[in-house]
């Protein structure tokens, strides 16, 4: 009868504290791969903002569950008894093994979400200078009805990334701002 109770109180937890956030997280995960459309919204938004930290939470709070009952399992003294009888191992409970799927399965999911959001899209493989005659910026003027440009000798950088969709090149002029290439890059501006 316990075990019936600890099974139900497990699946109610599952059902309302991690299914929902689930969920959310899941359509941003087809979103970013143009499998289905976001739809502006509050949905959409506890997808994005909430869903992710609430299924990493909850998740994680049931894998720690999970691993707490596994390891006093394995150290209860009945089982050892068993154990050292039989000479075979005693396999834990159903409930913690369906307690270390579901926390799993959530923190794997969350993960999925919110690592590609603060990690960099692509790292520095190798850069190369050059001297080329570039456009000095701030001297566009009018000369005799056609637009001019004042040129000068400056160090030009090619930086190479290796990202996920393969090697990334990016050239830029040195300036104080960029003196160098940059060792990890971001496609899109993190807020």
């Amino acid at each position: 009868m316990l075990e019936q109770l600890r099974r139900l109180r497990f699946y109610g937890f599952l059902t309302l504290l991690i299914l929902p956030p689930a969920l959310g997280c899941l359509w941003v995960l087809l979103a970013r791969f143009e499998l289905v459309p976001p739809v502006p919204g509050l949905l959409w938004w506890f997808s994005i903002v909430v869903a992710p930290w609430w299924l990493l939470a909850a998740g994680g709070f049931q894998l720690f569950k999970a691993l707490l009952s596994y390891l006093l399992h394995r150290q209860h003294a009945q089982t050892e008894r068993i154990e050292g009888a039989t000479q075979q191992a005693v396999s834990p409970a159903r409930l913690i093994r369906d307690q270390l799927i579901g926390g799993g399965g959530a923190v794997v999911l969350a993960a999925a979400v919110l690592v590609p959001r603060y990690t960099p899209d692509g790292v520095l493989l190798w850069e190369s200078s050059a001297i080329e005659r570039q456009p000095v910026m701030g001297t566009l003027r009018q000369e005799e009805g056609k637009m001019m440009l004042d040129y000068a000798d400056q160090r030009v950088w090619t930086c190479r990334y290796l990202t996920i969709n393969g090697i990334s090149t990016r050239v830029h002029v040195a300036s104080r701002a960029f003196p160098y290439c940059t060792y990890f890059i971001h496609r899109y501006p993190r807020s």
